[in-house]
């Protein structure tokens, strides 16, 4: 059988991977916004969870915020929550019944004892059938009568409980300060136990992951309390493997340096999981060096298979948060100041092969304060979604607040552009020689590659091909890739991305 390519089609759409965009949003023309998470629910709506308040009243006037978007990113709804002072939603997840539930930190007042604490909050918003109308809220605190308490994430049990990340004074030994925090709710959201965790620091609990069949992955970052140079607080990261009832398994430490911070925990694919944070270990903190993006990979016996970090000395750059795709690479967000010498934080993207090393990468937002992604998801058409704020003051003379941030959505390709066949990528550069052919299909391509890779994708952005090390412009690609559909080629070469083409087959 001969199968003919009969044409390589060039677009400057992006329909072989969905509809792409940015999107920012003010609330109220002049809040400060920042978002934390964003899911696709079941509707295939984005949900976002953050924070607003007004700059002016920024030490005590922030509220929840939640925004609902459709896949065009248009509005659907939002929802601004909160009491007199100072709450936050750090986290969201859409549980079995399609339901949302939020966790975060709300304010407490006593009118007539007086007392002010933080609570841990629990919110669990009902929509309609078609997603797009808020039909009940209900909430639920946790603690903070009188100390500060709080949730940083939340995850669902497949028997429907609920495991909460977060800090106490409340509870626990408080021998440092405050205390890394772990609840079990019911399928009601009540509590059916509290555990903590005192290393004899500061502690919090940032995530917990299931992992392999039987336990979890705890998170828990501590401040020390010592001070480095310039003036920060000193701090390390323990990973706990615990069982259901939140006994420690295993301990891993990570504190090589002043500072070590995992920001988030995912499951991989293997039984294991993967870290992301920043460190200090390459940039000498002690003597005012700045720091790096930190990735840790573990097996499911929860030893480290290996540790990478990226960035440039003096510079600060940091991860947030990441994700593994189908073919075991991994997409991470994170922030960097070693791309441009004219601003703070950027928006910085990576994608890693499975043993972290860096296949391309790219600076999303540059703008000259402080642009932070916070958490990606791949959507259900392919892109990835991502969620962070932009344009926050980064100059201590005009304030300690964030100024009018905004919070930022991109819903990008996975060449991290908004257009999959960019300008400044080069297109209509292939030949098919000779064609029809027999065998493997061959590919004249206009640019001289030096040890380059290529990939090929179907149109549902699954990656059902890859070479590495290429060299020359003659590419030969067997025939069993193939059978009749569009196709997508990407060649990526010291670290960017070089060359799409969009392939149409026929047999």
């Amino acid at each position: 059988m001969k199968i003919r390519l009969i044409a390589i089609l060039i677009s400057m759409t992006t329909g072989l991977f969905g509809q792409t965009w940015i999107k920012t949003f003010d609330h109220n023309n002049g809040n400060t916004d920042v978002a934390s998470k964003i899911i696709e629910t079941h509707h295939h709506h984005f949900i976002v969870s953050g924070s607003t308040t007004i700059p002016s009243i920024y030490s005590w006037g922030f509220n929840g915020y939640i925004i609902a978007l459709d896949y065009n990113g248009d509005t659907l709804w939002t929802k601004e929550l909160g009491s007199t002072a100072n709450d936050f939603f750090t986290d969201v997840i859409e549980n079995t019944n399609h339901e949302l539930i939020f966790t975060g930190m709300r304010f407490y007042y006593n009118y007539f004892s007086n007392d002010n604490s933080q609570q841990l909050w629990i919110l669990k918003m009902q929509l309609n059938s078609s997603g797009d109308q808020i039909t009940n809220i209900s909430e639920k605190y946790v603690g903070g009568k009188t100390q500060k308490d709080g949730g940083t994430k939340i995850i669902q049990n497949p028997d429907g409980t609920y495991f909460v990340t977060g800090v106490t004074e409340s509870y626990g030994t408080q021998q440092g300060g405050e205390d890394a925090w772990l609840l079990k709710l019911d399928t009601n959201l009540d509590t059916l136990w509290t555990r903590t965790y005192d290393f004899g620091y500061k502690e919090e609990a940032k995530t917990i992951i299931p992992f392999n069949s039987y336990s979890y992955l705890l998170v828990v970052n501590s401040t020390t309390g010592q001070m480095g140079f310039p003036p920060y607080y000193c701090t390390f990261s323990k990973i706990l493997q615990i069982d259901a009832s939140g006994n420690i398994l295993k301990t891993l430490t990570f504190d090589n340096d002043t500072i070590n911070f995992i920001s988030n925990a995912r499951p991989t694919s293997d039984g294991g999981a993967v870290l992301i944070g920043s460190t200090g270990k390459n940039d000498n903190s002690y003597t005012g060096g700045g720091r790096n993006i930190f990735v840790v990979k573990l097996n499911a016996n929860a030893d480290t298979l290996w540790t990478k970090i990226y960035g440039n000395y003096g510079k600060y750059d940091g991860g947030f948060d990441i994700i593994q795709d189908n073919d075991e690479t991994y997409y991470a967000v994170c922030y960097t100041q070693t791309q441009y010498v004219d601003s703070v934080d950027n928006w910085y993207l990576m994608r890693l092969d499975n043993n972290g090393n860096m296949m391309y990468s790219s600076c999303l937002i540059h703008k000259k304060d402080n642009d932070d992604p916070q958490s990606i998801l791949k959507a259900s058409d392919g892109t990835l979604v991502i969620a962070g704020h932009i344009n926050a003051n980064s100059d201590p003379t005009q304030g300690l607040d964030l100024g009018n941030a905004n919070i930022c959505i991109a819903k990008i390709d996975t060449n991290f552009t908004t257009n999959i066949f960019s300008n400044s990528i080069a297109t209509n550069n292939t030949k098919i020689f000779p064609n029809p052919f027999n065998g493997k299909i061959p590919l004249q391509i206009n640019i001289q590659l030096n040890d380059a890779n290529i990939e090929l994708f179907d149109s549902f952005g699954k990656v059902i091909y890859r070479k590495n090390h290429l060299s020359g412009n003659n590419l030969n690609i067997p025939q069993y890739v193939f059978s009749s559909g569009v196709y997508m080629i990407r060649i990526f070469q010291n670290n960017q991305i070089i060359f799409n083409d969009k392939l149409v087959v026929i047999e």
